[in-house]
């Protein structure tokens, strides 16, 4: 079983109940081609953990090399959980 949440994938380990290994895919180049790579993000993360990853490297791309307030921070990151949650109904 996967789980995919935007970007990302979520792997149970060795059929784990309760903890997954959090990937991230994005386009790469390989031998001058467009290519999908994945990069391991954590281990063994609980799903929590996992979705609050999932949520802070949302807002951290968005802002990128901006420095913003901890107001705005809190805002983007409610906003990025409300879009997740959005998902489960």
């Amino acid at each position: 079983m996967k789980i995919q949440i935007y970007n990302f994938t979520l792997v149970p380990p060795n059929e784990s109940i309760d903890r997954f290994d959090l990937y991230e895919e994005y386009q790469g180049l390989k031998k001058g081609k467009i290519t999908t790579k994945r990069r391991c993000i954590g281990w063994a993360m609980t799903l929590e953990s996992c979705i609050g990853t999932i949520i802070h490297m949302n807002v951290a791309e968005t802002f990128e090399d901006e420095t913003i307030t901890l107001k705005q921070y809190v805002d983007e990151y409610k906003k990025v959980k409300e879009d997740i949650m959005h998902i489960l109904e």
